[in-house]
């Protein structure tokens, strides 16, 4: 009979690889509190041709924002936040242009009406207990400051609004939330139908990995399904044509495991698209449009 010792350690060297694979929790939360979010947002798009160098824009936008979370109640957990300052850089034609929310307006420093509304605008929602949206307010205020710098622009409908505040939270606060599942193994894989991605509705599915633990948090992965077959609630679906845009998707996502906080997202979208000149039109070679769109958001406790 093995001593009491042995037989324990025996059967924690067998064990061991079953632990090894044990869940890690990946839902993101917010503990109550006060955070502070950097999140840059950078567009680029441009038009190439056989002899011809690719030409065109470049957005970079940067958001800091404060978040307050509440504790969580029976409903759902409160959320107030600020958008503190922006700074946007435009880079078109060998010229460059930007707005800083700091300094005074002038014609210098003008900025797009949507961006200087939202300088130092509040908004507040409510997340459910598995972090989905449930109400926001917030988008009323930022169109009410848009038509006063500029006069022209009318009263808001409701797609507007939705506008808006998707675009600050879908886009900006909540990044990259609806590509995790409550808890995974290291080395599990899963995919996201029509991923939630910024400015972008038409990818059809993510494909994600646990890849490994690194001082507490787990590092996630994902890039465009490869299989055809992912979406196949959509078989009926008629195919794609010709020139339908082609995307490449890539995600970096970072989650403290112990507090629950989404340190860092990262996600890229890249697109082109061929355009192919019919027999009577004058133009014989294609034309490619390039586009890409990439937001990363930085999360620390205050």
């Amino acid at each position: 009979m093995l001593p009491k010792t042995l037989f324990a350690l025996c059967v924690s060297l067998t064990a061991w690889p079953l632990a090894a694979q044990d869940k890690v929790p990946l839902a993101p939360r917010f503990e109550p509190g006060m955070y502070r979010l950097v999140h840059v947002q950078e567009l680029e798009s441009g038009v190439a041709s056989p002899g011809a160098p690719l030409a065109g824009t470049r957005s970079t936008v940067e958001f800091q924002v404060e978040l307050q979370a509440a504790k969580v109640g029976a409903k759902g957990q409160a959320f107030e936040m600020e958008i503190k300052h922006i700074r946007h850089t435009l880079r078109e034609g060998g010229q460059i242009t930007v707005f800083d929310s700091d300094k005074p307006h002038s014609d210098k420093n003008a900025g797009q009406p949507m961006l200087r509304a939202l300088a130092g605008a509040k908004f507040a929602f409510v997340l459910d207990q598995k972090g989905k949206l449930l109400s926001a307010s917030g988008a009323k205020d930022v169109w009410q400051r848009m038509r006063a710098m500029q006069p022209g622009i009318g009263p808001p409908g409701q797609e507007d609004l939705q506008a808006i505040h998707d675009f600050v939270l879908s886009d900006v606060v909540l990044l990259g939330r609806d590509l995790l599942p409550p808890s995974a193994a290291v080395g599990e894989r899963w995919t996201v139908p029509h991923p939630n991605l910024p400015m972008q509705k038409q990818v059809d599915a993510v494909q994600c990995a646990l890849l490994r633990m690194e001082k507490g948090q787990a590092v996630v992965q994902g890039s465009t399904a490869d299989s055809p077959a992912a979406p196949a609630k959509d078989a009926k679906a008629p195919p794609k044509p010709a020139d339908a845009p082609r995307q490449q998707v890539n995600v970096s996502l970072r989650v403290d495991t112990a507090t629950g906080l989404m340190e860092k997202a990262t996600i890229e979208v890249r697109s082109q698209q061929t355009f192919k000149p019919g027999k009577d039109e004058k133009e014989t070679e294609p034309i490619d449009l390039h586009g890409s769109i990439r937001s990363e958001s930085t999360w620390t406790r205050k």
